[in-house]
């Protein structure tokens, strides 16, 4: 007895836009949320909105198909990673459904590997880039790759089968990678050793990799977990960015209103604090540093040229935030603060794009930071 949207720029309750990945191929809402705009638009609490949808439907502002629409639980996006190290002789090794391969710790008393569990700090991520063949039973969906603790004991960490039933470990949506905290190691040790494991990285001489089926590890590294992209509120696309391109440590972009000799058309006075731009961007498969690191930045340019983000940023403190599959990179208006002085918007007269190999970019967008 009512028709309420759910959602989207005319939504009925203006908390709810619900979330959208950078593709737009999908898009998310909470059930809470659902009963929020029903709430909203019948002024009433809606507690009964389940007894009371007659007709759930989809809609959009352009023509649509849908492929499918799913509940289920809140899981954990795959970890942003940064100063990736990666173990040596892990690259290639594999081995069949529920079979395990892996690599001797340099705590293996009998004979020395080369995997130094110190550099797995309690909070860092480990990551297992893996896959297994197209089509086979249990590759590719569920919990298919994980490690194997091997010392005294024999511990599975992650997976169905995990010795630690809070610790499942993290999948991609392409079930390519898989990752797991130092601490995650030492809680599955030390649930299957009846002890606190606190000594795990003096008594484990050996670390595998397992799966339900045929597997491949391409490599498996170490690193730091990086902050979570911002949700961006009113996102606005700056013109004239779209399409741009440049070879690895070139730089491109646009003139700004602020460009004496040739004004663009973009206008930085139009950004505050709070605000963040998001570069959405790819490099070529394969290119060197493309697709790990911190592979795209800013450059301001006036009578200075400075770099905002990346690895040679002007200030430490602003290395930039990534997507974890690095087609997307965040710099807020603070940020530019930081980098380039308080006065940054009424002196950047362009601002430029650069990485450090072949890059192009689709668009650059700035919003405000949902909060």
């Amino acid at each position: 007895d009512y028709w309420v949207r759910c959602g989207g720029d005319q939504t009925a309750d203006a908390s709810v836009t619900g979330d959208y990945n950078a593709d737009h191929n999908k898009w998310q809402i909470k059930v809470s949320d659902i009963q929020k705009c029903i709430a909203t638009a019948t002024g009433t609490d809606a507690a009964d909105w389940r007894d009371t949808v007659a007709v759930l439907q989809c809609e959009a502002p352009a023509d649509w198909t849908v492929q499918k629409v799913t509940v289920g639980k809140e899981g954990h996006a795959p970890y942003v990673v940064t100063d990736e190290v990666e173990f040596e002789d892990f690259a290639g090794i594999s081995a069949g459904g529920w079979a395990q391969n892996g690599v001797n710790t340099t705590s293996n008393k009998d004979n020395p590997g080369t995997i130094d569990l110190s550099l797995i700090g309690d909070d860092d991520i480990v990551t297992v880039y893996y896959s297994c063949p197209d089509g086979a039973a249990n590759c590719g969906s569920g919990n298919d790759m994980w490690l194997v603790a091997v010392g005294d004991y024999w511990v599975r960490c992650g997976g169905d089968q995990t010795a630690d039933a809070s610790v499942t470990g993290v999948y991609n949506a392409d079930h390519s990678t898989f990752q797991i905290k130092g601490s995650e190691i030492q809680k599955c040790i030390a649930t299957a050793t009846g002890t606190d494991a606190a000594d795990w990285r003096d008594t484990m001489a050996v670390l595998q990799c397992e799966g339900p089926a045929d597997w491949t590890v391409y490599k498996v590294t170490v690193g730091k977990e990086a902050p979570s992209l911002y949700k961006v509120e009113n996102e606005t696309e700056i013109e004239d960015f779209a399409g741009i391109s440049g070879s690895g440590w070139a730089q491109n972009g646009i003139n700004t209103t602020n460009n004496v000799d040739n004004p663009g058309t973009f206008d930085p006075h139009v950004l505050k604090s709070g605000d963040v731009l998001t570069i959405y961007y790819s490099c070529p498969d394969g290119a060197a540093n493309c697709g790990s690191g911190r592979d795209m930045w800013f450059v301001g340019v006036a009578d200075y040229w400075i770099r905002v983000g990346g690895d040679q940023t002007a200030n430490a403190e602003v290395p930039g935030i990534y997507s974890a599959d690095h087609s997307k990179v965040q710099i807020t208006y603070d940020d530019f603060v930081k980098c380039i002085g308080e006065d940054w918007t009424d002196t950047i007269s362009v601002l430029q794009c650069e990485g450090p190999a072949d890059w192009t970019v689709y668009k650059v967008t700035y919003g405000t930071i949902k909060q």
